[in-house]
C-alpha cells in the first residue's frame, strides 16, 4: 500500500498505482474480514526496536488498517473509480470510529501512552478535534519523562518529529534531535557513525560495539529523520493534492528558543520538473529565505513575520495571508529571495 502510494505521491505517476489495484483493493477487503469489528489482532513485530515502551499490537494494526484504506480511497479517487473511493472512504470512517472507542481515552490518553501510540494515532488523524492537543501534551509529557529521549522504533521513529512539529512542538523536535545520549542520532555520531545504525546508539554498552552482524550500520528505519530535516529543516513539502511536485511548500521551522537550528539551512531537491531549493539564513535582525522553482510547477511560501509589513518580498511573489506567526506567499516557477525583520 505505502509504497505505490508515495511513489505516485513524488513521480506523479499514476500507472504504479493501476498496476497494482486489484492487489490492494484485496488487501484491504482481507484486512476488513480478518478483523473484529475492524480492530486488528494483536499479531506481527509491532513497532520493531522501540526502547522500552512497547505499543499494543492491535493499536498499532488498527491504526494501519486505517491508514492503509485511507491511501485506498485517495488511489481510486485519481483512478475515476469514483464508487470504489467512496466505499473506501465510508470504511476508513468506520474504521477511525472503532480506533477512537477502543484506544482514545476522554482526556485524550491513546494506548497504553506510548510515544509510537500517539504518534500513529495523531499521524494518521484517527484523535478527535477536541482531543489533538491534549493527545499532543501527552506525547510532549512521555519524552520529558524519557528524559528528552525517543522511544519509537522502525515503524514510527520517521513519524515522530513531524508530528510534534505539526502540533506545535518543534522545540521538542529539535531538542530529540540534539540529543547526545542514549537512545538518540547524537549518540550515534559521537560513538563514530557514518550512517544511520539500526539500533539508536543502544549498540555500545560500557564501551564495547556489540557483534556488527547483529544489526545493520546503515538503516533506513531510524535514518527516516532525514525526511523531517528534509521537508522540515529545509521546508520542502510535496503538496498531497498535486503529485510529483506539481505544486508544493516551502514553510522550514526552525524551532525556537534553545532548541532553534542555528545560523543556516541549504536544502535541495531534484523533483521531476527540476531541482527545488530552500536555502534560509537567520542574523540577529533578519530572516533570508532563497528559493528556487522548477518550471511548470508553483509553491506556497511560508516566511516566519508577524505581518505582511515585516517582509521584503521579491517581484512576481503574490501575498496570500498571515497567521500563525507567517506571512504566506504564492509563487511561479523561478528564483525568489524573502527577507522577514
Amino acid at each position: 500500500m505505502i509504497v505505490p502510494f508515495t511513489c505516485w505521491q513524488r513521480y506523479g505517476d499514476v500507472q504504479v498505482v493501476r498496476d497494482r489495484y486489484g492487489e490492494m483493493a484485496a488487501w484491504i477487503d482481507s484486512l476488513k474480514t480478518h478483523s473484529s469489528g475492524l480492530i486488528r489482532p494483536a499479531g506481527g513485530y509491532g513497532d520493531w526496536l522501540g526502547v522500552e515502551d512497547g505499543t499494543p499490537l492491535d493499536l498499532i494494526g488498527t491504526a494501519y488498517f486505517a491508514e492503509s484504506t485511507a491511501m485506498m480511497a485517495q488511489m481510486a479517487r485519481a483512478l475515476g473509480r469514483s464508487y470504489d473511493a467512496l466505499r473506501f472512504l465510508a470504511l476508513w470512517s468506520e474504521i477511525r470510529d472503532a480506533f477512537r472507542t477502543r484506544f482514545v481515552a476522554a482526556d485524550g490518553r491513546t494506548g497504553n501512552g506510548s510515544q509510537t501510540s500517539y504518534v500513529l494515532a495523531l499521524g494518521f488523524h484517527l484523535v478527535p478535534g477536541g482531543l489533538v492537543k491534549a493527545a499532543a501534551d501527552n506525547l510532549a509529557a512521555g519524552i520529558k519523562a524519557h528524559g528528552g529521549h525517543l522511544t519509537t522504533g522502525f515503524l514510527d521513529t520517521g513519524g515522530l518529529l513531524p508530528m510534534l512539529t505539526a502540533t506545535g512542538r518543534s522545540d521538542v523536535a529539535y531538542q530529540l534531535l540534539e540529543q547526545k545520549t542514549v537512545p538518540s542520532w547524537g549518540c550515534q555520531i559521537g560513538n563514530g557513525a557514518t550512517r544511520i545504525w539500526a539500533r539508536e546508539g543502544r549498540t555500545r554498552t560500557h564501551g564495547v560495539l556489540h557483534d556488527p552482524a547483529l544489526y545493520s550500520l546503515d538503516h533506513f528505519g531510524l535514518g527516516a529523520v532525514g525526511d523531517w530535516i528534509h521537508r522540515t529543516v529545509g521546508g520542502i513539502d510535496p503538496d498531497p493534492a498535486h503529485p510529483g511536485y506539481q505544486h508544493f511548500f516551502l514553510r522550514p521551522a526552525c524551532g525556537s528558543g534553545p532548541h532553534a537550528v542555528p545560523g543556516r539551512a541549504d536544502e535541495r531537491y531534484l523533483a521531476p520538473y527540476g531541482q527545488v531549493r530552500s536555502c534560509w539564513e537567520r542574523s540577529a535582525g533578519a530572516f533570508v529565505l532563497r528559493a528556487s522553482v522548477p518550471r511548470n510547477t508553483t509553491a506556497t511560501v511560508f516566511v516566519p513575520a508577524s505581518s505582511r509589513n515585516a517582509v521584503s518580498a521579491p517581484p512576481g511573489a503574490r501575498f496570500v495571508r498571515t497567521g500563525g506567526g507567517t506571512a504566506v506567499y504564492e509563487v511561479g516557477s523561478g528564483s525568489y529571495t524573502f527577507t522577514a525583520y
